[in-house]
Order: C-alpha cells, then structure tokens, then sequence
C-alpha cells in the first residue's frame, strides 16, 4: 500500500468516524419568569399622570389606589 493509498483510507476512516458520532446535546434554557400582564408597580407619592402633574389630588385618592394595589387579583 502506497503513501496515496493510506492517505485515502486515512480519509475515509476519519469520515467513517465522524458519521458515528452522536449529535451533542442541547439542553433547553429554563424559561425565564416572566411578570403577569395584570401587575403593575407599586404606586408611590410622587407618581404623575401623562400631563406630569401629581397623579393623586388627596392622600386618601393615594391610600385608595395602594389598597387596590395591595388587594390580591382575582382571576
């Protein structure tokens, strides 16, 4: 067998070899958590309406908004 000849069969044997191997797992990422669309954030004294004025006209309007935020959601 010639220098060409072994180079050939080198060739093939590595292919041969390569076919056999087993595809890598992949493992799936964890889903990542993702925040219920019904949550919003906690409301705070100095949160504005669109127009950037003070959302709250009373501290009871305040209290009123962070009881209902505090209630748990119903679905």
């Amino acid at each position: 067998m010639g220098y060409a000849e072994l180079r050939a069969e080198n060739a093939r044997l590595k292919a041969e070899i390569e076919a056999k191997k087993p595809e890598p797992k992949v493992e799936a990422a964890p889903a990542p958590a993702v925040a219920k669309p019904a949550e919003r954030a906690k409301p705070t004294l100095a949160d504005k309406n669109e127009k950037g004025e003070s959302k709250y006209t009373t501290y009871e309007d305040y209290m009123e908004d962070l009881a209902d935020w505090e209630k748990p959601s119903r679905n």
